[in-house]
C-alpha cells in the first residue's frame, strides 16, 4: 500500500469515528458557479478557523468555519479560501468528478499561503451505492426535513470510499467480490419493498448465503440484515417528507407492519416516525397526513 493511500485512510478513519459538527452547504450562484472546476465536494475543516467562500441563498458570503465543520458543496458550487486568521488551519477535501474522485489536504499558513499539499487521485468514480448517497445529500440541501440525516449520509460515503480505496491500491476494484456487492447493493435500494432475506439475495446473486453474509460484513462493517434495515429506514426517513400515511410508508419500504417499523424507526433516529415528522415539519403538508401518522406515534 503506498504511502498516500495509508494517508488518506487514516484521515478517512478519524473522520468515521469523530462526531461531526456543523454541516454547512454550498450551493451553485449564477455567475459564479463552474460545474467544470468544481465538482460536488466535501471539504472536512480538520484545524484553524478559515474563512472560506461559499454560496447561499443566491449570493456569495465569506464565513469562518471552526474545526469539526463539514462543508458539501454542490456541483458547480464555487468554494474557496480566503484567509486562515492568526493560526494556521487545515482541510481535507473529497471531491468527485465524473472519471475520478481527488483528495486533498491543505495546509494554510497565513504568511505565505497553502504548504505541504498532498493528493491521491483514484482510477475511478463512484458507482451505485456511492452515487445515490450524493444524490440524496444534494437533496437534502434543498429539504430541511431531512437535516438530521446528513451526517449518517456523509460518514456512510466515507465508509465506501474507504472500501473503494483499500480495493483499488490492492488491484481489486474490479475484482468479483467487489463487482458482485455492488450489485447486491443496487438489487437492494431497488427492492426495498420486497423480499430481501438472506436466502433471497444469495439466490439472485448466485452465492453461498455464509458468503454472502462475511461479504457484506467485509463491504460494510455491520450484518447484511442490519444493512437492509438501515437501507429501509432511511427511504422511510426520505419518504415522511410527502403526505403518506405510516401504513404506506411501511408498505413501500418493505416492514411487515406500521408498529413493526415505528419500533425499528425509534431504535435508529431515537423518535418516533411521527414526532420525527413534526420535527422537521413542511408547511406544505396539509393536516390530514399529521393526523394519520400520529396514531402510530
Amino acid at each position: 500500500m503506498t504511502n498516500e493511500h495509508h494517508f488518506f485512510l487514516k484521515k478517512i478513519s478519524h473522520w468515521l469515528q469523530a462526531d461531526l459538527g456543523e454541516v454547512v452547504f454550498s450551493q451553485p450562484v449564477p455567475a459564479h458557479d463552474d460545474p467544470l472546476r468544481d465538482p460536488q465536494k466535501l471539504v472536512f475543516i480538520e484545524s484553524g478557523t478559515p474563512l472560506i467562500t461559499i454560496g447561499r441563498a443566491g449570493k456569495i458570503e465569506n464565513l469562518p468555519l471552526p474545526s469539526g465543520t463539514v462543508l458539501l458543496g454542490a456541483h458547480g458550487a464555487n468554494t474557496g479560501l480566503l484567509s486562515v486568521g492568526p493560526s494556521p488551519a487545515q482541510t481535507l477535501a473529497i471531491c468527485f468528478f465524473a472519471d475520478y474522485i481527488r483528495l486533498v489536504e491543505y495546509q494554510f499558513n497565513a504568511d505565505n499561503g497553502p504548504n505541504n499539499i498532498r493528493f491521491l487521485h483514484t482510477p475511478y468514480s463512484l458507482q451505485f451505492g456511492g452515487k445515490t448517497l450524493l444524490e440524496l445529500l444534494d437533496y437534502s440541501q434543498r429539504n430541511p426535513v431531512m437535516k438530521s440525516t446528513v451526517p449518517h449520509l456523509i460518514k456512510a460515503l466515507l465508509s465506501l470510499l474507504s472500501t473503494l480505496l483499500e480495493d483499488s491500491d490492492a488491484g481489486k476494484e474490479r475484482s468479483k467480490s467487489t463487482f458482485t456487492w455492488r450489485q447486491i447493493e443496487a438489487y437492494v435500494k431497488n427492492h426495498l419493498n420486497g423480499d430481501l432475506s438472506r436466502e433471497k439475495l444469495a439466490k439472485i446473486s448466485k452465492l453461498n448465503p455464509n458468503y454472502l453474509s462475511m461479504l457484506c460484513r467485509k463491504k460494510t462493517g455491520i450484518t447484511l440484515n442490519e444493512y437492509v434495515r438501515k437501507q429501509r429506514l432511511m427511504q422511510a426517513a426520505i419518504m415522511l417528507e410527502f403526505e403518506l400515511t405510516l401504513d404506506e410508508i411501511a408498505s413501500a419500504c418493505g416492514f411487515q407492519s406500521a408498529s413493526y417499523f415505528i419500533r425499528l424507526f425509534k431504535a435508529e433516529y431515537g423518535t418516533s416516525p411521527g414526532k420525527y415528522r413534526c420535527q422537521h415539519h413542511n408547511p406544505s403538508f396539509n393536516n390530514e397526513p399529521h393526523e394519520k401518522a400520529r396514531k402510530f406515534s
